[in-house]
């Protein structure tokens, strides 16, 4: 699967957004704890266009 291919998932998405984003060591710890215990579980497995909106308010 080529990377544009692979971004389709959001689980994929947030593993590249992770390793780009440029803020301090701590403050990217705590957020990665936070995505990883309240977003992922939820969103992980689907595809980005399969998320909505409403979705993420709701959530």
């Amino acid at each position: 699967m080529n990377e544009q291919g692979k971004l389709n998932y959001f689980s994929d998405w947030l593993e590249k957004w992770l390793k780009d984003v440029n803020d301090k060591e701590s403050t990217c710890n705590i957020v990665e704890g936070i995505i990883k215990r309240d977003v992922l579980p939820k969103f992980g497995k689907k595809a980005l266009n399969e998320i909505t909106a409403d979705m993420l308010r709701s959530h």
